[in-house]
Formats: structure tokens, C-alpha cells, sequence
């Protein structure tokens, strides 16, 4: 059976980053979220929300990347490690929580250049996701959490505007 159904944007393979430097080095290969990372990979991004929300409005610049990599690493690993790890149909919840720890532990023990390149080939993979579906979701949740009232889903919206009817 072909995995391919799974992903959400059918893009190629996006790239590959090789994380250390001695023989324990690795290569990881960045490709766009599938349905099944989805949820790791959210919970993970919420607190960087307003972070990715700016590199997906004003483009990428180092000094937003380091601040989200100094101000959020933890979440950061974490959404990188669910980006980057996939599944084999059936694995265990146990089985799940190993390979995002290895993954995890790949990612801290790379240079600060590779986390960076890492994390805008994760961008870049799923860039029409991010700008278009999770972002307005998440700050569309945030709001109703808030008390803000319905807001419009529309990706195009801002995400600001009340629902008027």
C-alpha cells in the first residue's frame, strides 16, 4: 500500500539535513506533515505560534529564528522531532514515544546551524499548511478559548475578524 495518501500537501521530498558531525551523525529527511504527524506537531508548535506566524507573514530572517530557537527550544525539538519522524502503520503508542525521543535526542545533540537548517527545510515543506490551515486554526482556537466570539475560517481572513452574520 502506498503511504502517499497520507500526506497532506503531495509535494516530493523536500530535502535532507544532516544533523552532527562525528559518526553517530545522521542525515533526516524533511517531507510535507502527514495526516498522522499532525497532531504531535501541533501541540508542539502552539506555544511558537506567534513565531511562525511571522516567518510565514514576513518571510524567514536569522533573528527570528534564533529567538525561537533560544526562547522555545524545547517546543521547537519536540516540533521538529514529530515533523521528521514517521510511523509504520500499527506502531505502538510506546513504539511512537521511543522513536520521537531518538529523534529528539538527534536534533540536540546537532550544531545551532543545523537545528536552523532543519527548521526552515520543515518550514518550507510545509509551507502551504502553515500559512494556510494551522496557523488561522490555532489563533482561531486561542480566540474561542478566549472568549472572542466565532470567528470566520476562511484562510484568506484576517485572523482577527468576528464572523458576521
Amino acid at each position: 500500500m502506498n503511504d502517499d495518501v497520507d500526506v497532506i500537501d503531495g509535494g516530493a521530498l523536500r530535502g535532507a539535513v544532516r544533523l552532527g558531525d562525528d559518526e553517530g551523525a545522521v542525515t533526516i529527511t524533511v517531507r510535507p506533515l502527514t495526516v498522522a504527524q499532525i497532531p504531535g506537531f501541533t501541540r508542539a508548535i502552539r506555544p511558537m505560534l506567534d513565531v511562525v506566524a511571522d516567518v510565514m507573514a514576513n518571510g524567514v530572517n536569522f533573528d527570528t529564528l534564533a529567538g525561537a530557537v533560544e526562547g522555545n527550544f524545547t517546543d521547537m525539538v519536540a516540533a521538529l522531532a514529530a515533523a521528521t519522524t514517521r510511523f509504520p502503520r500499527g506502531a505502538s503508542d510506546d513504539d511512537k514515544a521511543s522513536a520521537l525521543a531518538a529523534r529528539a535526542e538527534q536534533i540536540e545533540a546537532a550544531t545551532v546551524e543545523q537545528v536552523l537548517e532543519l527548521l526552515l527545510a520543515v518550514i518550507q515543506a510545509n509551507k502551504d499548511f502553515l500559512r494556510g490551515r494551522l496557523v488561522l486554526a490555532l489563533r482561531t482556537a486561542a480566540m474561542l478559548k478566549a472568549g472572542a466570539g466565532l470567528m470566520s475560517l476562511s484562510p484568506s481572513s484576517a485572523p482577527d475578524s468576528p464572523v458576521t452574520t
